[in-house]
């Protein structure tokens, strides 16, 4: 969420507390507590959470109940999508372009090639988000569709690019974007099983999840 989605979050936050008769004078603090830890998620997506936590808790939700609503089974496509953007679009804020990345999620790394891979995106600013949402959403679902992972490419940084003009190679490791033990699952999608026995079997984590 953005800081002009208060305007509408909290509404909907107050109109679903009157159902659990909340102290007005409680009311403002929470939903900036809710706001702010939920944050990191689309707004459409936050609010549907809460409605679905109404319908099947007795008491208010908290936010580690509406989180866990966010991260189950059951989300439409649309919401999976979402996800998967504010997750890439919040990995860019944190993760420099110049480092190779390793997302938990096979989809996002085949969606951000067919937009011009992991380099290219990290040129993107803000006024770019917009466009870059719709395009990736709609980019995203196909994928997650068609459901083919014979093919994960890699999220190669500026630094690796440049290395490798002149046939070297980066002895940097790449940082993950996301949950680490996913992580590992498609840096053998993209590397190699052999890769990632090496890593494990050598007590070096190439997979390092520094960024979240």
């Amino acid at each position: 969420m953005r800081k002009e989605d208060w305007t509408k979050f909290y509404p909907a936050f107050k109109q679903v507390s009157r159902a659990f008769a909340m102290r007005k004078e409680d009311l403002e603090a929470k939903a900036e507590a809710y706001f702010y830890f939920l944050q990191r998620y689309d707004l459409s997506i936050v609010l549907n959470a809460l409605i679905r936590c109404v319908e099947k808790i007795k008491y208010f939700p908290s936010i580690s109940e509406i989180i866990g609503e966010i991260e189950r089974n059951g989300m439409s496509e649309d919401e999976i999508a979402l996800l998967a953007w504010e997750k890439t679009w919040n990995g860019l804020k944190k993760v420099s372009g110049n480092r190779t990345v390793i997302f938990d999620d096979p989809f996002i790394h085949q969606t951000l090639d067919i937009m011009g891979g992991w380099a290219k995106f990290s040129l993107a600013k803000a006024k770019d988000e917009p466009k870059l949402r719709k395009d990736f959403i709609l980019w995203y679902k196909h994928f997650a569709k068609k459901n083919n992972l014979s093919e994960v490419p890699a999220m190669t940084g500026w630094d690796e690019i440049e290395v490798e003009k002149w046939n070297g190679r980066i002895a940097i490791p790449p940082v993950v974007i996301g949950d680490k033990e996913k992580a590992k699952r498609v840096y053998a999608l993209v590397y190699g099983e052999e890769a990632l026995r090496k890593i494990l079997e050598g007590g070096k984590d190439d997979t390092k999840a520094i960024a979240k």
